[in-house]
């Protein structure tokens, strides 16, 4: 089965607001598999950077920009050790060299 790219960041957009009103986290104190465990999503370091950059295109209000002109700001980001802290502050400093 293929996932497009967007659709990942759709449901990891609706999971994020979830988390943040609480409905999640209660459903995952509640819900535990067969061997007591809650499962668990992990995305690859290039999935990651690709939800990332999505993400920065969708909020740019310029079409002139492409993936590839978001990706120089990248080249020296471990998206496999990056906390959600650090990319916001990425995000806002792209935003901002955009603007």
């Amino acid at each position: 089965m293929t996932v497009e790219s967007g659709n990942i960041y759709n449901i990891l957009r609706t999971y994020n607001k979830q988390v943040k009103f609480g409905k999640a986290s209660d459903a995952l104190s509640s819900k535990k598999t067969s061997s007591g465990s809650v499962d668990k999503v992990s995305l690859s370091p290039e999935a990651k950077k690709l939800i990332f950059i999505t993400d920065i295109l969708g909020e740019l209000s310029r079409d002139d920009v492409r993936k590839e002109d978001i990706e120089q700001f990248l080249q020296d980001v471990d998206f496999d050790n990056i906390n959600s802290d650090d990319l916001e502050k990425l995000k806002k400093d792209i935003l901002e060299d955009f603007a």
